[in-house]
């Protein structure tokens, strides 16, 4: 339980900030033992929180189950609503939903695939609570090379500019030439080729 100002140490949640009124509110308690903090993620099958483990004072990532176009919530609640003519396939998918974390939770352990702690049904829908990640998104990082990327074109544009007044200067000597491909900001290789 948060017993001081500011923004949760744990998942940055500020207290009576707005949230998504379809997804869990934070603060909602997940079998007696999660605390659930602010949205990470959703799409179309669910969602993802940061939330707080209580027994294992650690955060852990807690993925719900919610097709979006199969069920609803109401705000401030956390029991979820079926549409009554999706009900056979959400069950379906529900089940399939729970035998694939079930697989990957019982394979053989990898750094490459995030942890799974536990799955649980509560709220009629699934959750699986999985290790938390820090990082930062791959978009986030793309976006970071790409500027990294545009610095690296200008300083090789500026090479090259510097190349070729060179080679004008030493018409007799060998002729560099910065060979260089780019797409969209993707360089593929660069070279330094030499020509006698």
């Amino acid at each position: 339980r948060k017993e001081y100002s500011g923004p949760c140490e744990i998942c940055g949640y500020m207290d009576n900030t707005a949230y998504l009124p379809s997804y869990l509110a934070p603060k909602t308690v997940l079998m007696n033992r999660y605390i659930v903090g602010r949205l990470l993620s959703h799409n179309g099958e669910g969602a993802v929180y940061i939330a707080y483990d209580t027994e294992k004072n650690k955060a852990v990532e807690i993925k719900e189950y919610m097709p979006d176009l199969l069920c609803t919530r109401k705000k401030n609640e956390k029991q979820i609503t079926v549409n009554p003519d999706a009900l056979p396939l959400y069950k379906s998918y529900l089940s399939e939903y729970a035998d694939l974390y079930k697989t990957l939770m019982n394979s053989i352990e990898t750094d490459c695939i995030q942890k799974i702690y536990g799955i649980f049904s509560e709220n009629n829908t699934g959750y699986v609570v999985m290790e938390h990640l820090t990082g930062i998104p791959l978009s986030e990082y793309l976006e970071k090379a790409k500027q990294k990327l545009e610095q690296v074109e200008h300083k090789m544009n500026r090479m090259q500019n510097k190349i070729k007044t060179e080679s004008k200067k030493q018409r007799d000597a060998r002729t560099h030439a910065l060979c260089f491909k780019v797409g969209h900001l993707e360089y593929d290789y660069i070279m330094i080729l030499e020509f006698s």
